[in-house]
């Protein structure tokens, strides 16, 4: 397995067990790559984690660093649903807590997450719009 399949195995770990806001379901799914199929009701909330950018950082003595950044889309339902986006403010203090900190994979991937940064647009999924918060996160891993 590679380091940054290992990665997202460890955050989507984390994100299935956030306790949900109360009168709110769990997380259904939370996917490591796009799903192939259209996302049903039934299956809100649900998290689409995918890398987006990463740099790689050689220093003396053979020492180097990656950096990954990991977009964590939180679906929530349908953009044009009033109730969906004020189920996305319940979610983002629960978010906040369990990715606001710093932390290992395996003792040798430091995940970095200081601050973590986040928007609301919609996510535009198979051309449907979701209400979401969009979410991205800093991996340095040491080599």
């Amino acid at each position: 397995m590679s380091e940054l399949q290992a990665i997202i195995d460890a955050i989507v770990v984390i994100q299935k067990a956030l306790t949900p806001p109360t009168d709110t379901k769990a997380i259904t799914n939370a996917y490591d790559e796009p799903p192939d199929h259209a996302i049903g009701t039934a299956s809100f909330p649900a998290v689409i984690n995918l890398e987006e950018d990463g740099e790689s950082r050689d220093h003396a003595h053979g020492h180097a660093e990656v950096q990954h950044t990991i977009g964590m889309h939180l679906l929530l339902g349908a953009a044009t649903v009033k109730y969906n986006v004020r189920v996305r403010r319940q979610w983002l203090e629960i978010w906040l807590a369990a990715f606001n900190f710093a932390n290992t994979i395996d003792g040798t991937v430091r995940l970095i997450v200081s601050p973590l940064a986040f928007d609301y647009e919609p996510y535009d999924w198979n051309g449907t719009n979701y209400a979401a918060i969009n979410f991205t996160l800093e991996v340095l891993s040491d080599r």
